[in-house]
């Protein structure tokens, strides 16, 4: 019978540090979300919208075309309207197919913990946030973890 103890899953994403674009204010620190350590945060994304419309994203280049189990922890927190998460793939960086969807309702003045995997297929990975009303929307970044499932 075969040992399946013997190798434990590579997080992937390790080191690898992702970008920020279309916030205000992006993310700093972008380092932190992928070192490992969930005590490590990056420094708090921006967004002021006058209506509904992007906050912002955070992408990485897991380096090659593959199926990924994508974990990320981060904080949330808005003056107002319904927050979506865009968990979104690609194979060149250009031509986006989504992955899957989360909503969250709950209108926070401090931070609320999110915590979600999703399996995805491409090379570039990124999450994009939306806001459905006028709000000043923050985020920030525990981790974004990933390990590969095949090709």
């Amino acid at each position: 019978m075969p040992d399946y103890t013997a190798s434990k899953p590579v997080n992937i994403l390790r080191g690898i540090v992702p970008t920020a674009s279309g916030w205000d204010t992006a993310p700093t620190d972008l380092a932190n979300c992928t070192d490992g350590n969930f005590s490590t945060v990056t420094g708090t994304g921006v967004t002021t919208l006058v209506a509904g419309g992007a906050v912002g994203i955070v992408g990485i280049d897991t380096g090659r075309i593959s199926v990924y189990l994508i974990h990320y922890f981060m904080g949330v927190w808005r003056t107002a309207g319904s927050v979506y998460f865009y968990v979104e793939a690609s194979n060149d960086g250009v031509n986006w197919v989504l992955q899957s969807l989360r909503s969250d309702d709950v209108t926070n003045a401090t931070e609320a913990l999110r915590n979600v995997d999703r399996v995805v297929y491409g090379r570039y990975i990124r999450i994009r946030i939306t806001n459905t009303d006028a709000s000043t929307t923050n985020a920030r970044f525990y981790q974004i973890l990933g390990w590969e499932l095949g090709t």
